[in-house]
C-alpha cells in the first residue's frame, strides 16, 4: 500500500521537513486522513514553537484557521520575594528490614552478634552480643538496641566465673 502525501504539505512549503514524520503517522492511522494531518500539523507547530520559528502560512488547505500572533515582551518580576509553603518535616524512624546473626573469628576466640538492616539502608547492632574465649567459654554476654548497649552486660573470666556486671540504660 502506497502512502499518499497529504495535500497540506507542499514540497516547497515550510512543512517539508515534517514529511517523513507524516509518512509514519499515515501508517499508524491509514483510515482517517484528518487525524494524520492534525497530528503532523500539531507536531510541526510544536517543534517550530520550541525552536523559535514561525511557520509560514499554508495556502488555506489546512483545517485550522489562521490566527494573528502579537509579539509580547515579558518583563522580569521585580516584586517582593515569593515564599512557597514548605511541607512539615516528617521525621519517620527507619524500620528494620532484615536481621541476621554474624559469627566472626575474633583473634583466637569468636564473636556472635545480631545485626539489623534498616529501611534507610543503614546497619546497626540490634540483639544479643556474645564474645567467647578460645576455650569456647563466654567472655562477654549482652544486648544491643539500635546500635547501643542496653540492659545488663556480664563479663566472665576464662574459667567461666562471673567477673562483673554492668547495666546500661539508653546506651
Amino acid at each position: 500500500m502506497a502512502v499518499r502525501r497529504p495535500s497540506s504539505f507542499s514540497t516547497a512549503g515550510s512543512l517539508t521537513w515534517a514529511w517523513p514524520f507524516s509518512e509514519y503517522v499515515m501508517k499508524l492511522f491509514p483510515a482517517d486522513r484528518r487525524i494524520c494531518v492534525g497530528v503532523v500539523t500539531a507536531f510541526a507547530s510544536s517543534i517550530a514553537f520550541l525552536c523559535g520559528f514561525a511557520l509560514a502560512a499554508d495556502s488555506g488547505k489546512s483545517a485550522s484557521t489562521d490566527v494573528q500572533q502579537e509579539s509580547v515582551k515579558i518583563k522580569p518580576y521585580t516584586g517582593p520575594p515569593i515564599f512557597l509553603p514548605e511541607p512539615e518535616h516528617v521525621n519517620v524512624e527507619p524500620s528494620i528490614v532484615n536481621r541476621e546473626t554474624l559469627r566472626q573469628k575474633l583473634g583466637a576466640g569468636r564473636l556472635e552478634q545480631a545485626v539489623a538492616h534498616y529501611s534507610d539502608n543503614s546497619y546497626a547492632a540490634d540483639g544479643p552480643y556474645r564474645e567467647f574465649y578460645p576455650n569456647d567459654k563466654v567472655f562477654i554476654d549482652g544486648q544491643f538496641r539500635k546500635g547501643r548497649q542496653e540492659g545488663e552486660w556480664k563479663y566472665y573470666f576464662d574459667n567461666g566465673k562471673l567477673n562483673r556486671k554492668i547495666s546500661f540504660k539508653d546506651g
